[in-house]
């Protein structure tokens, strides 16, 4: 079960994931990228504002302002969701899988063709 999944992972798995995204971005020529720790939410029902140590991917891209970024990601196929914080596009990396890492980078890269 996919949440499951997500709550349960060790803290050492998910910044692993972070690591291999930045890793990702940064081989497809993104020079604004960094992993850090952040804070996930489990959310209502039986867990409202639980709160999960986690791992976040930040990332810049020029010409793109944070919220033109995230509008920009939101638009992709398939869509990736963030969060800014500080003036950074942050993409918190827990319920992301693994396998999900490359369409992910490749939503990064149709950027450059917009």
């Amino acid at each position: 079960m996919p949440v499951l999944r997500a709550i349960s992972q060790p803290v050492a798995d998910v910044r692993a994931r972070a690591e291999k995204l930045a890793a990702a971005l940064t081989g497809s020529g993104f020079e604004d990228v960094s992993s850090l720790p952040s804070e996930a939410f489990a959310g209502g029902g039986s867990l409202p504002q639980q709160h999960l140590k986690s791992y976040a991917v930040s990332i810049g891209v020029s010409p793109y302002t944070p919220d033109a970024l995230a509008a920009a990601l939101r638009k992709a196929r398939p869509p990736v969701i963030g969060m800014i914080r500080n003036d950074r596009f942050l993409m918190d990396v827990r319920t992301l899988t693994d396998g999900e890492v490359t369409g992910v980078v490749e939503a990064f890269r149709g950027l450059r063709s917009r």
